[in-house]
């Protein structure tokens, strides 16, 4: 159902003007739905009094509906041709931030109102004026943290990611890409690479194949190398040495053993691993292999 797409499992929080209208378009969407199951779909928004109560009016059309909607659109800066398009649209709304941790915190948002319990800094006065300002503000100190204790214990920390979709030819096609930085926070070596994948998860494992490759054929001075991958089944694979019901074996030795030793595996969540992901996403698009080294 549409309500299930919207709310999840999301409390709603009065705590604000915003959010109470949201929960009742959600409200008055449910009973709509419920009346439908009943037979009885002829009734008048219980709002307006005036149009035929549809899915299309109450989540769209609706005077209060539209008051929300554009309270976001000008919260969220953005602009006039947001409200142009004339049938409702859940994947639509969701797809307005392109993608990171401001279409993560936008996706609540829509989902609940303007002030879910999800997102983390919601009494900051500053979310109230330039919410994708105080995001940014956010997410650059959660990624300091997470990192500083990483550098802090290795001597080289690696971000990898895979990509996999199907082509406009419905050719499956994965691509990986990532980097490895040194305590300084410089990188050292990046990649974007065109694979052969048949899922996710198959270009995942590809991305951290590479980085423990490059590693092993390369002499990093000082220490250990920790490759950071946001697939908690790649990195379990990893660890076994298997990987489709085949040990998986780099330079005669197998993977398992690499990563025993000065190589090892850490989990990154998808919101802090972006480079990567843009790295992979350009993999997607090459016909050969791009890999850099810092002279």
């Amino acid at each position: 159902m549409v309500v299930e797409m919207l709310c999840g499992q999301i409390k709603y929080v009065e705590y604000n003007f915003i959010s109470k209208i949201w929960k009742e378009v959600l409200l008055q969407f449910g009973e709509f739905v419920s009346r439908m199951n009943l037979g009885d779909s002829e009734k008048r928004c219980k709002w307006c009094n005036f149009f035929e109560e549809s899915i299309e009016h109450i989540m769209w059309r609706c005077e209060l509906a539209r008051w929300g909607w554009c309270f976001l659109a000008r919260w969220w800066s953005l602009g006039s041709n947001f409200l142009n398009i004339r049938n409702f649209s859940v994947e639509y709304l969701m797809s307005l931030h392109g993608g990171g941790i401001i279409s993560h915190i936008w996706r609540m948002v829509v989902a609940e109102g303007a002030a879910s319990n999800l997102v983390p800094f919601v009494d900051d006065p500053i979310w109230k004026v330039n919410p994708q300002g105080i995001i940014k503000i956010h997410y650059t100190k959660v990624n300091n943290d997470f990192w500083k204790f990483k550098r802090i214990n290795f001597s080289f920390v690696s971000v990898v990611d895979g990509a996999w979709v199907q082509n406009d030819y419905g050719v499956l096609v994965g691509g990986i890409g990532g980097n490895i930085k040194d305590k300084s926070r410089a990188i050292i070596y990046a990649f974007y690479v065109p694979v052969n994948a048949r899922d996710s998860l198959a270009a995942e494992f590809e991305a951290i194949k590479h980085v423990i490759l490059i590693s092993s054929s390369r002499i990093f001075e000082g220490g250990k190398i920790l490759i950071c991958s946001d697939s908690s089944q790649a990195i379990s694979s990893v660890k076994s040495g298997i990987f489709d019901g085949l040990q998986v074996v780099i330079r005669n030795k197998d993977i398992k053993e690499w990563v025993d030793g000065k190589i090892k595996m850490g989990y990154v969540p998808k919101y802090l691993n972006e480079e990567a992901n843009s790295l992979a996403k350009y993999g997607l698009k090459r016909q050969a292999s791009a890999s850099y080294w810092a002279q």
